[in-house]
């Protein structure tokens, strides 16, 4: 019962994982806007990157291997709740 119980909950927690954020240190692809709340450029529900063909778009940023850098960004729609205040995983590949 356990194992049908944490297979559903996977389930539900991966399929319903969207951001509302807006990214400029490096520069997201495509449009930028935090003038408003919960603006089409800072929701990209489509993965990667909004279904942003990274092939026409830019600007582009080089990292290095091993180096530090600061991921700069602004959350656009609040979801954060006191008992649940979740977290954000970078990754660069």
């Amino acid at each position: 019962m356990h194992l049908i119980f944490s297979i559903i909950a996977l389930l539900f927690i991966g399929h319903g994982v969207h951001m509302h954020l807006c990214l400029w240190s490096p520069m997201q692809r495509g449009d930028f806007d935090i003038s408003t709340p919960g603006a089409h450029p800072c929701y990209r529900k489509i993965g990667p990157c909004g279904n942003i063909n990274s092939s026409s778009s830019s600007p582009r940023t080089s990292l290095v291997a091993g180096s530090k850098y600061n991921v700069e960004f602004q959350q656009n729609l609040n979801h954060y709740y006191t008992n649940f205040p979740g977290a954000l995983d970078i990754s660069f590949a």
